[in-house]
């Protein structure tokens, strides 16, 4: 996942805040169908922490970069995600802040892909130095390249191959029907065959003056076609 924000970097504190952490780097998305990057700088770098005389702050981690198109081309142009380095302190006497880790960058193409000049950088900070201690130096991010499968939305409008309406009916059921001609039997709650009908039109009005008021199922006679359930009414 492509984190939001760089983490900020802690705080150096003896009894009170000396240093303070940076902050973390941001996250940027680009997304189109065709991309053009060329002598351009995309940076989402952590600050450094605060230098103190005791102790001193961490740096901020690198954010996050996600570049998604089905064909992009980046030259001559640098993309940078590093963490921030970490403070400094007093080279007599004080704690140097860590480094902090770097952040994410993303590329994901459909079509084609076009780098040529491009450097990428994801560096941990670098530790801070002070004369009791060093901080530890933060650990690189993760650059991720990658093909993938594009997908096409085609919307396709969903026609009803069968619809029976105003159901409860009386005396005369309307039908509407995509695939035609075709033959139904209308069977009663017993399961005998009252009426057969053949639809050679796609809307048909069928009469069912002859039958008693109740429930009736209307079925074609096409395998694995579900019974649809009409209320009869006097």
């Amino acid at each position: 996942t492509l984190i939001e924000m760089g983490s900020g970097g802690g705080a150096g504190r003896l009894s009170a805040v000396e240093g303070w952490g940076g902050n973390g780097g941001a996250n940027i998305y680009l997304r189109a169908q065709k991309i053009n990057i060329d002598s351009s700088y995309i940076e989402t770098n952590g600050e450094n922490g605060d230098s103190a005389a005791i102790v001193a702050g961490g740096g901020g981690s690198g954010g996050g970069i996600m570049i998604w198109t089905d064909s992009t081309a980046i030259h001559n142009s640098e993309i940078n995600a590093d963490g921030g380095e970490g403070g400094h302190a007093d080279i007599y006497g004080g704690y140097g802040g860590g480094g902090a880790g770097g952040g994410r960058i993303k590329i994901f193409y459909t079509t084609w892909l076009d780098t040529s000049g491009i450097a990428l950088s994801v560096q941990g900070g670098a530790e801070g130095t002070g004369g009791w201690g060093n901080g530890e130096p933060g650990m690189p991010g993760s650059i991720h390249i990658e093909l993938i499968t594009g997908i096409t939305e085609i919307a396709n409008k969903v026609t009803k191959i069968f619809f029976i309406h105003s159901n409860p009916i009386k005396d005369i059921a309307k039908i509407t029907c995509a695939n035609i001609p075709l033959k139904l039997h209308l069977y009663d709650v017993s399961g005998r065959i009252v009426k057969t009908i053949w639809l050679k039109n796609n809307t048909e009005f069928i009469r069912l003056n002859d039958l008693e008021q109740g429930i009736y199922f209307l079925k074609s006679n096409e395998e694995n076609k579900p019974a649809h359930k009409i209320i009869l009414l006097k």
